[in-house]
C-alpha cells in the first residue's frame, strides 16, 4: 500500500444510519458477529450523550464485484442496494447503536433518565438503564416497558425516540404518556435537543480506497482488531480462507453445525476444525500452524468434515461424555475426529479401531499426558494411533506414547484420594466423574439415567455432606470437595437431600422404596458408590466424637477410590495396548511441529520436544512429590497466617480448586506478581512465598525451568537473596 492511502474521514451517526438503512455499507462475511454485552452497550450510549470519544472505525471502498462475501449488519434493513463501503472494523459499535436506537434487542429494552449533576447546581446529567426482557406464554415481560404512561411516571424515556428520524414516535410517545400539552411541549424539545446530539455524534473513520488489493485490506483488518479486539484464531483463519478460497468459512461451519450438532456441546468448532485440519496436514496443533495451512483446499476439506465428527461425539458419548463442561481433556477431540477416515467401514476391523479409540480416551483422562504440550504430545499420539489403524496393527503393537505406561502411569489410590472437585478443569478430577457417568449414573431417587439431554440438569452433590465434614468432623473447608465424594444427580433431587443428612436421606429412601435395599444399592453402584460403606456410617448424634465421622468418610474414600481405579483400568485397557516405552514417535517432530512422516509436508531434520522433566519421575514418587508440594504449599499460607498475621483467603481458595501444583503454576504465569506477594515483601516474609516453594531443589521436576526462572527473577527483583 503506498503512503497516504489511508485516508481520516468524519461522519456522523445519521449518515452511518443512512448507509446501513440504504444497504450501502456492509460487513465482510469474515468478520465475527455480534459480541458485546449488556454493561458495553450501555457504556457506549452514555459516551454518545456526553459527547466522548467512541473510536474510529475502518471501512474499505468497494466496487462490483464485492471483494469479500458480505453480510447486513444485524436486523438491519435486508434491501439489495449497490454496495459502497465493506466495515471492516466498528461493526460492535455500529451494531449497539443500531440495535438500541431502533429497540431491536429480544432480551432488552434500553431507556435514557436524568439525575442532577452533583458538581453543579441546577444541572441534569442524562444516564442509560437497561432492563432485561422476557417472553413467557407469548408475552413479553416485564409489561411496564411497554406502558409509556408506567414507564415515563419512572422518569424514563425510551432510548428510540432519540434515533435521527425519530421526532414523529417521540411526539406520539409523549402523548400517550403525558396528559397535559405543556408537558407534552416541554419534552419534545428537551428530546430534540438530545436527539440532535445524537444525531451529529461523529464516529470517525479509516478510508482505505477501492484500489487498496484484498491481501493489503486483510492484513489490516487483522492487525486492528488483534490490537483492539481480541480476535480468536478462527477468526484470522476465515479471513485468510476469504480473501484465498472466496469461501463463506462461516456458512460451511454453520452447515457442519446443523448436520451434526452433538459436535458443537464439545467446544468451539471452527477451532476444533482448525486442530483437525493441522493433523491432516501432518503439523502440531498450534496458532502458528494454522497460519500455515492451504486455505485454498481447506473449505472443502471442512466439508469433509460432517461424518467424522459424528463418529467423535458418538464415540464419547458412547463412553458418558456429553459435553465441555465435563470434558476431561479436549486434545482427544481433534486427534478422535482427525481419526474417523482411518476407522474402517464395518465388521471386526472398525470394532478393534473403536475399542483403540475407547482405550485411548480412557488413557488421556486418567493420565496426565495432556498436562502440558498437549500440541505435541496429541500430535505424537495421531501420528502412531493413524499408523496403527492404517496398517491393522493388533492392540500389542499399537505404539502410542500415550499407552506407555512408565511415563504415563494410570492413578495410584493415593493420587486419587487427593483429586479434588470435579467441577474444577483438572483433567482427573473430571475423569473421575467421566467414570461415574459411563457407569450409567441412574438417580438415586428417581432412578433416570444420564443422557445428553438429563446431564445439563444434574448438579455436584457432596455425598458426605460438606457441614457436617467441616462443622463437625473438624475437617479443613476443602477436604469435602473430592472427586470420590461427589455425585451428578438431579436438580430435583439435590434440593431434597440438602434439607438432610445425604446418609440418613438414603436409608430413608431404602425404607420407603418398595423395591427395596438391592435396588437402591445398585442405584448408587451406578455412580461406583460403596453401599455398604454408606450403610454402615453413622448415625452421628449431636455432641458424637469427630473422629468417629473422619474414621466413615476416610473408609468409605478408600472403598471408593479401589473400584474406581479398578475401573479406570478396565477403561483405559491397562497392559493390553503396546509394549516397551515408545520414543520414537516424540523424535519424529520437528522444531517447527512437523512430522518427518507427514502425508504433505515431510521434512528430513527431526527434533524432538521430549518429556517434561516430571515424566523421568517414577509412577509412585511422582504422587508422593505431588503431595508433598500441596502440603508445603498449604504450609506457608499455615504459617503467614500464624506468624505474620496475614489469612490469605484468596490463596486459601485456589488451593482448593486446584491443588497446590495447579496454583503455583497459575501464579507464576501471571504476567505480575500476586497481591500475595507484595503483602509478605511489605511484612518482610519473603521466605513464605510461593515463588520460594517452587525453588526448593526436591520440587524441581515438578517444574520447567522457564518456571523456576520466573519465580527466581520475582524474588531478586524483590530484593530476597536466593542463595
Amino acid at each position: 500500500m503506498t503512503q497516504g492511502s489511508v485516508q481520516a474521514q468524519n461522519r456522523t451517526i445519521e449518515e452511518w444510519f443512512q448507509l446501513v438503512g440504504t444497504g450501502a455499507i456492509k460487513l465482510p462475511r469474515f468478520q465475527r458477529h455480534e459480541a458485546w454485552d449488556r454493561s458495553t452497550v450501555v457504556s457506549l450510549l452514555e459516551t454518545v450523550l456526553r459527547g466522548l470519544p467512541a473510536g474510529a472505525a475502518l471501512v474499505l471502498n468497494v466496487g462490483e464485484p464485492e471483494p469479500f462475501i458480505s453480510r447486513h449488519l444485524v436486523t438491519a434493513p435486508q434491501v439489495d442496494g449497490r454496495v459502497t463501503e465493506h466495515l471492516l472494523d466498528g461493526q460492535q459499535r455500529l451494531t449497539a447503536l443500531w440495535r438500541s436506537l431502533y429497540g431491536t434487542y429480544d432480551d432488552l429494552t434500553l431507556f435514557v433518565t436524568w439525575q442532577p449533576d452533583p458538581d453543579h447546581e441546577d444541572v441534569e446529567t442524562v444516564e442509560v438503564v437497561s432492563q432485561p426482557r422476557w417472553t413467557r406464554k407469548g408475552k413479553r415481560y416485564p409489561v411496564w416497558c411497554d406502558d409509556p404512561e408506567d414507564v415515563f411516571e419512572r422518569g424514563y424515556v425510551p432510548v428510540t425516540l432519540l434515533a435521527p428520524d425519530a421526532h414523529a414516535r417521540a411526539s406520539d410517545w409523549l402523548q400517550a404518556a403525558s396528559g397535559t400539552a405543556t408537558e407534552v411541549i416541554k419534552w419534545i424539545n428537551k428530546l430534540a435537543a438530545l436527539r440532535q446530539r445524537v444525531a451529529a455524534y461523529n464516529i470517525p473513520y479509516l478510508y482505505l480506497p477501492q484500489s487498496t488489493p484484498k491481501d493489503v485490506a486483510l492484513d489490516v483488518f487483522v492487525k486492528m482488531n488483534t490490537s483492539n479486539i481480541r480476535l480468536t484464531p478462527f477468526d484470522i483463519v476465515v479471513a485468510q480462507v476469504e480473501a484465498a478460497a472466496g469461501a463463506s468459512m462461516h456458512e460451511i461451519l454453520e452447515g457442519i453445525g446443523s448436520e451434526v450438532p452433538s459436535a458443537g456441546a464439545y467446544g468451539d468448532l471452527g477451532t476444533l476444525l482448525l486442530d483437525v485440519a493441522c493433523l491432516h496436514a501432518g503439523r502440531t496443533v498450534s496458532k502458528a500452524n494454522y497460519l500455515r495451512l492451504d486455505y485454498e483446499r481447506l473449505p472443502e476439506q471442512w466439508k469433509q468434515m460432517v461424518e467424522p465428527l459424528g463418529f467423535m461425539a458418538s464415540l464419547l458419548e458412547g463412553e458418558g461424555i456429553y459435553d465441555e463442561a465435563r470434558l476431561p481433556s479436549s486434545p482427544v477431540l481433534a486427534v478422535v475426529a482427525a481419526l474417523a477416515r482411518e476407522v474402517p467401514a464395518s465388521g471386526d476391523a472398525r470394532g478393534n479401531a473403536r475399542t483403540l479409540l475407547r482405550y485411548y480416551l480412557w488413557r488421556a483422562f486418567f493420565t496426565r499426558r495432556y498436562e502440558s504440550t498437549t500440541g505435541t504430545r496429541s500430535f505424537q499420539d495421531y501420528i502412531a494411533l493413524r499408523d496403527a489403524l492404517r496398517s491393522g496393527a493388533s492392540l500389542a503393537d499399537v505404539k502410542a506414547p500415550i499407552f506407555d505406561e512408565a511415563a504415563y502411569p494410570l492413578p495410584t489410590l493415593e493420587l486419587l484420594l487427593s483429586t479434588r472437585w470435579p467441577k474444577t478443569r483438572d483433567i482427573l478430577a473430571r475423569g473421575v466423574l467421566a467414570l461415574y457417568l459411563r457407569e450409567g449414573g441412574r438417580d438415586i431417587a428417581d432412578d433416570t439415567p444420564v443422557t445428553r439431554d438429563s446431564v445439563m440438569k444434574r448438579e455436584y452433590h457432596h455425598l458426605f455432606p460438606d457441614s457436617t465434614l467441616v462443622k463437625r468432623a473438624k475437617y479443613e473447608e476443602d477436604e469435602s470437595f473430592r472427586a470420590l465424594n461427589c455425585a451428578l444427580i438431579t436438580w430435583q433431587t439435590n434440593r431434597t437431600v440438602s434439607n438432610l443428612s445425604p446418609l440418613q436421606y438414603l436409608k430413608d429412601r431404602v425404607d420407603a422404596s418398595h423395591l427395596g435395599e438391592a435396588e437402591i444399592a445398585a442405584r448408587l453402584e451406578s455412580h461406583l458408590v460403596p453401599w455398604a460403606a454408606i450403610k454402615n456410617s453413622g448415625p452421628y448424634l449431636d455432641g458424637c466424637d469427630p473422629q468417629l465421622i473422619r474414621d466413615d468418610y476416610e473408609l468409605f474414600l478408600r472403598v471408593r477410590a479401589t473400584l474406581v481405579a479398578a475401573k479406570a483400568a478396565e477403561r483405559a485397557g491397562a497392559g493390553k495396548v503396546g509394549g516397551d516405552a515408545v520414543t520414537a514417535v516424540a523424535a519424529d517432530i520437528d522444531e517447527s511441529g512437523v512430522s518427518a512422516t507427514s502425508e504433505e509436508q515431510p521434512t528430513s531434520e527431526a527434533a524432538a520436544e521430549g518429556m517434561t522433566s516430571a515424566a523421568s519421575v517414577s509412577a509412585r514418587s511422582s504422587d508422593d512429590l505431588v503431595k508433598q508440594f500441596d502440603a508445603a504449599m498449604k504450609d506457608v499460607y499455615v504459617r503467614a497466617k500464624h506468624e505474620v498475621g496475614y489469612d490469605a483467603k484468596a490463596y486459601l481458595g485456589m488451593l482448593a480448586e486446584y491443588g497446590g501444583l495447579g496454583t503455583a503454576k497459575r501464579l507464576l504465569s501471571s504476567v505480575s506478581v500476586s497481591d500475595g506477594f507484595v503483602t509478605l515483601w511489605e511484612r518482610k516474609r519473603m521466605d513464605l512465598a510461593v515463588e520460594n516453594v517452587v525453588l526448593r531443589p526436591k520440587f524441581a521436576v515438578l517444574f520447567t525451568e522457564h518456571d523456576r526462572e520466573t519465580a527466581r527473577q520475582r524474588l531478586l527483583e524483590y530484593g530476597f537473596d536466593v542463595g
